[in-house]
């Protein structure tokens, strides 16, 4: 079972990784996908490959000069770029366009999946990814059923997690349209559950609502 998106890199995790991998992988989740949220978390992030798939860029929260990526990322041979995207919620909405063009154009040319964050940018991430076609996931999806064809169409997948455990008529809607191909599980730990051996509850709540997790974007091959 993989953990499609945390941060294991992000305390309290990082004190305890070696404790908290244990944990998920007592609870079956074998592969944790590590993903960083700014430049300075990027050492970190490759010191987890031990983990599962890791991904480097720059979150739309914290932004960042994103430069160094495409030699970083060549050089260490990462499994994908991320977590990137656009964020309505934080403002800057300018800025961050800057900084995702320039991650999705090293996405492209090193034939990388994405780790996408969005909230309220749908109408203005759409376009992007037409611009630049990468294959990838949109984590912690919350956009409903009316946008998933859209998606599907740009050959995204869909990652979702805590949402799952109360899910509400947005999120059901969304999931009877979302090929259980194209659905991942996650916990996005820290944030949204505390750790990543929580993810069968949300893989279980996925089941109850009429699907399951079969994407194979970050296979065991990644």
């Amino acid at each position: 079972m993989l953990d499609a998106l945390c941060h294991l890199h992000l305390e309290p995790l990082w004190t305890h990784r070696e404790r908290v991998v244990e944990r998920a992988r007592a609870a079956g989740v074998s592969r944790l996908l590590v993903a960083a949220t700014d430049r300075t978390s990027w050492r970190r992030v490759l010191a987890c490959r031990d983990a599962g798939p890791v991904a480097i860029g720059l979150h739309p929260w914290f932004g960042g000069d994103p430069s160094q990526l495409r030699d970083v990322a060549r050089t260490e041979g990462v499994d994908a770029i991320g977590e990137i995207g656009l964020d309505a919620a934080r403002g800057g909405l300018d800025q961050q366009l800057v900084v995702l063009r320039a991650q999705l154009e090293v996405a492209a040319e090193l034939g990388l999946p994405v780790v996408l964050h969005c909230v309220r940018a749908h109408h203005l991430l759409l376009p992007e990814l037409k611009r630049v076609p990468v294959t990838g996931v949109l984590h912690a999806y919350s956009g409903g059923p009316n946008l998933v064809e859209s998606y599907l169409a740009l050959g995204l997948h869909f990652s979702v997690g805590r949402s799952a455990l109360r899910p509400g008529k947005r999120l059901r809607a969304a999931l009877a349209v979302i090929p259980s191909d194209r659905l991942l599980a996650e916990t996005d730990a820290p944030d949204q559950l505390a750790e990543p051996h929580a993810l069968p509850a949300v893989v279980e709540a996925l089941v109850k609502l009429g699907t399951s997790p079969q994407s194979r974007l970050f296979s065991e091959s990644t």
